[in-house]
């Protein structure tokens, strides 16, 4: 039974570790498009000065430019959200707190997994109590009979 335990501590741990560092790995991607966010946001601010500086070719090129820019960061968005949906998703998954942002219906699975956690806890805990209840058994063995 110890042997069980310990194996189940460990892999509870090694899970929590995995969760832990996939859940850094997508705040760091984070980190990175709002970087870039904000690098596009400069550049986009210059095309403007240039646009309303310059006329004919060269204030249609930076028209241009723009428009590329503004549908490419359509896509940065969309992205952008998909991630920040994982990140609440592995959040709920790591600490059981449901994000505003989240409903059931958006994470494939969560609601077995929940499930899955509790009849885990509820095990673990039964196993304690037959450890226990063994345990004084033992002992009442060992007592001799008066």
């Amino acid at each position: 039974m110890q042997k069980a335990r310990a194996e189940t501590t460990v892999d509870a741990n090694k899970d929590a570790t995995e969760a832990k560092a996939i859940y850094m790995a997508e705040m760091n991607k984070l980190e990175e498009e709002k970087r870039i966010d904000d690098g596009m946001f400069a550049a986009r601010a210059n095309l403007e000065k240039v646009m309303d500086e310059s006329s004919g070719a060269a204030k249609l090129a930076a028209q241009q430019v723009l428009h590329v820019l503004d549908t490419q960061q359509a896509k940065v968005d969309d992205a952008q959200a998909s991630i920040e949906d994982r990140v609440d998703k592995l959040h709920y998954l790591m600490t059981g707190v449901k994000p505003e942002s989240l409903m059931e219906d958006d994470v494939p699975g969560l609601n077995e997994n929940i499930n899955l956690n509790a009849q885990h806890e509820a095990l673990m805990q039964r196993v304690q109590k037959l450890e226990s209840e063994a345990q004084q058994l033992r002992t009442e063995e060992v007592r001799p009979v008066a």
